[in-house]
């Protein structure tokens, strides 16, 4: 079977590995992304076709509209060309049901393909609410015309019913890059810093994360870690601005967004990763992908109660009720505690090899390639 993949973000170095297992069970594997696209904050211009294996590339083609994943429109005469000269057997959408490029694929798709290969498209958003038309009648026309959904979580695939739709769907988490995030040699307990990576926007729980750490050094006063926030977001200059106001401008430290392969190196520096997401209205963590990059690096991971967290980090003593300082200062005690650092490592041993087990990219890629031989 041949694979063609449409991705907004599929031009980001750390999901390479993930075309490149993909690889080893089709045919082969091409994945169309923007040729500008921006990713997290962080913008990916100009970018060229990259030949990852002789069976295996990635091509960037023109779009329009590419600010917004939902309003991305790729180049129709480059999918007609695509589509034409690979001639897939699958076709993968990874985009929301209700985007433009859902519409403006599935239509070409139909229309060159004839019915002779599988369509399929990915969700991952936790939310309810209603689309407004353009976005609610592609989100009906994306249900009707695909031949199976591949849903982030267990939430997804009972929000996909409640939003009307009715054919099957598929569990598929996201997955690290094994090879790019290693074991570190250091032990955790051998490094003091706390470390957030992410959107620095409130529903991402930051102001939750830097009143607890007031809270710690205020309490635990032999503790010298620092607390390192990873990223860049609307709410940034705020949380820059509470640093200062709680004079904790020693302790708390800021670095922009880095690539993604850059990761692992500020994660393997600290002691633990915090995940304090808030759930909103409209949003809740569909996955956390940082939750298993750390665990897989060998650092613990706390984490809120919001969307997926608790399920990915699979241990119930490093999560505490979203928005609750007192619980998050509580975990982040623990944590920097030396007598518990035996329990600590067993619990990291058994949640690093569930992880491994569950979201390598050679695991998600064989059972991409097992649902699409059996459907």
């Amino acid at each position: 079977m041949k694979l063609l993949m449409f991705w907004h973000a599929g031009g980001v170095p750390s999901y390479f590995e993930r075309y490149k297992q993909l690889a080893k069970y089709y045919k082969d594997v091409v994945v169309v992304i923007p040729n500008h696209w921006n990713e997290g904050g962080k913008k990916l211009t100009n970018l060229k076709e990259i030949q990852l294996l002789d069976n295996c590339k990635i091509i960037p083609i023109k779009t329009k509209f590419y600010s917004k994943q939902t309003t991305l429109i790729y180049s129709k005469r480059e999918v007609k060309n695509i589509l034409k000269s690979f001639d897939p057997d699958v076709v993968h959408i990874h985009e929301e049901p209700w985007a433009f490029s859902c519409f403006q694929l599935i239509k070409q798709c139909k229309k060159i393909m004839r019915n002779r290969g599988k369509i399929i498209v990915d969700s991952a958003a936790i939310n309810l609410s209603r689309t407004l038309f353009p976005f609610s009648y592609i989100e009906k026309n994306t249900y009707k015309n695909v031949d199976f959904i591949f849903a982030r979580n267990k939430e997804v695939i009972e929000i996909l019913k409640q939003r009307g739709y009715k054919g099957p769907t598929h569990l598929l988490g996201n997955g690290v890059d094994t090879k790019l995030f290693k074991a570190s040699p250091i032990p955790f307990q051998n490094k003091n810093d706390i470390i957030f990576v992410g959107r620095i926007i409130e529903s991402k729980g930051i102001f939750t994360l830097l009143d607890a750490f007031k809270e710690l050094i205020h309490s635990e006063t032999q503790y010298e870690g620092n607390l390192i926030f990873l990223g860049d977001g609307s709410d940034k200059k705020e949380l820059e601005e509470r640093t200062i106001n709680y004079k904790l401008t020693e302790r708390v430290k800021f670095f922009s967004r880095v690539d993604s392969t850059e990761v692992s190196n500020y994660i393997q520096d600290a002691r633990a990763l915090v995940l304090p997401s808030i759930s909103t209205k409209l949003w809740k963590e569909q996955f956390g992908r940082v939750i298993i990059e750390a665990l897989v690096v060998g650092r613990p991971v706390i984490g809120s109660t919001c969307g997926e967290i608790p399920n990915v980090i699979g241990n119930n003593e490093y999560i505490f009720t979203e928005n609750n300082v007192e619980e998050l200062f509580s975990k982040m005690r623990y944590i920097i505690s030396e007598k518990f650092t035996d329990k600590i490592n067993e619990d990291l041993t058994e949640m690093r090899n569930k992880a491994i087990d569950k979201y390598d990219w050679a695991s998600l890629a064989k059972y991409h390639y097992k649902i699409n031989l059996e459907r």
